[in-house]
């Protein structure tokens, strides 16, 4: 009985090691949470038959069985076209800020942060991102990226800025009547009313997020072939988890052609103008 006792002690330090190595390294929180939900309580368990005696454990690892894979809904990109019927459904300035979210994949925040000086001749400098209350913070990665800018984005950001009456470099590219930076409410109500306004008038129902239009730049970067890294970069987040957001995207893009981006947008725009006529 001695000796049962001495090696279930022994397992049941083994066990405890591997538990606190495999914390110790499990990385970011988020992969603590999803860990705490599947494999802690087969941890927790074998460690309680070792220290009673009731098992032993040449093989620790064996007994442990890897969490369950949450399902998540593949995420739809809106095409081009869903997007320019969106912003002919909005006012200037709702129209062009569809358009930075859709055709550059800037987060909410970055976009609210978002200043003159920042869009440069091909790119778009995204340095800064805001707070619920507008004040300037660093961005969801603590990272600075240059985002590339399509043609059609540069236009109407230009055709933006001369209709708010050319604003100085260091303005906020979208501000509130006081000039400062939109607030999480001002962004809310955007949402609440012109947005959704906006996508029922689309025909799109149930309403996408604005959020959603990060996925039809990425959707765009994609189909023109573009790599993983790339796309990340752009994005500003890891390839990994462009993989894991994307990788039914990059199968069904894998045997097509590849596209042009401008020329996809552009073609969505003459299709609306199309309609206007018709109508």
């Amino acid at each position: 009985m001695k000796h049962g006792s001495s090696a279930g002690r022994r397992d049941a330090g083994l066990v405890e090691r591997v538990v606190d190595g495999a914390v110790r390294h499990a990385g970011q929180p988020r992969d603590l949470r999803r860990a705490n939900a599947g494999s802690v309580g087969a941890w927790d368990q074998a460690r309680d038959s070792s220290r009673r005696g009731s098992a032993r454990f040449d093989r620790p690892l064996a007994l442990v069985r890897a969490p369950r894979a949450e399902h998540r809904e593949q995420v739809r990109a809106l095409a081009p076209a869903t997007v320019e019927r969106i912003r002919a459904a909005l006012d200037a300035e709702g129209a062009a800020l569809v358009s930075v979210l859709a055709y550059s994949g800037l987060r909410p925040g970055e976009l609210r942060a978002l200043r003159w000086s920042d869009v440069r001749e091909r790119t778009i400098l995204v340095q800064r991102g805001a707070d619920p209350t507008g004040r300037a913070k660093a961005t969801k990665t603590r990272s600075v990226r240059t985002v590339r800018l399509l043609a059609p984005l540069s236009a109407d950001l230009r055709e933006w800025r001369m209709a708010s009456g050319r604003p100085a470099a260091d303005a906020l590219v979208f501000a509130r009547e006081d000039g400062g930076a939109w607030t999480k409410d001002d962004w809310d109500v955007f949402r609440a009313n012109g947005w959704k306004t906006a996508c029922r008038r689309a025909g799109r129902a149930p309403v996408p997020r604005p959020y959603d239009l990060r996925h039809s730049f990425a959707s765009l970067l994609l189909a023109e072939g573009r790599t993983v890294h790339y796309v990340a970069a752009q994005l500003g987040h890891s390839p990994a988890l462009t993989l894991s957001t994307y990788g039914h995207l990059i199968a069904e893009y894998a045997d097509a052609g590849p596209i042009d981006a401008e020329v996809e947008v552009a073609a969505a725009r003459e299709g609306i103008d199309h309609l206007s006529l018709a109508a």
